[in-house]
């Protein structure tokens, strides 16, 4: 996985555990993702771009600033690659027990996504502005 959608996957799971205050973060795979992250962050004196998402991770401007801080920390290091997705992966698979709703991030244009189950919905979210 490249690391500008690893970075985007990271934020966009954590996320979920951040709007409920914090409350689903006891939860192992979500506290090990917010865990290194927090590390990481902190080495690279950037803790305050992250303690910003904690309090607003809707904000669109937040999320773009922490998503760029990691590119930067993941870029040319495999070994941070492969735990970071390790972990994304950990924390996806338990919001998935959590609520029993399965999350699909789809990131960029012209996506194609099939969805196995019939009996289910499906929701559509997109910060993008609506083009008239």
């Amino acid at each position: 996985m490249d690391i500008t959608t690893l970075s985007a996957l990271a934020v966009t799971t954590i996320a979920p555990y951040l709007v409920k205050g914090g409350e689903s973060i006891a939860e192992e795979s979500g506290k090990s993702l917010w865990s290194w992250l927090t590390k990481w962050f902190e080495k690279e004196d950037e803790k305050p771009i992250l303690d910003k998402l904690a309090k607003k991770p809707n904000d669109a401007e937040t999320v773009g600033e922490v998503k760029a801080t990691l590119k930067g920390i993941l870029k040319g290091n495999e070994d941070l690659v492969s735990e970071l997705t390790a972990l994304v992966e950990a924390a996806k698979a338990q919001q998935t027990k959590m609520d029993g709703n399965s999350t699909l991030n789809v990131i960029g244009d012209y996506n194609i996504v099939n969805e196995k189950n019939v009996n289910s919905t499906i929701t559509i979210t997109s910060n993008a502005p609506i083009k008239p």
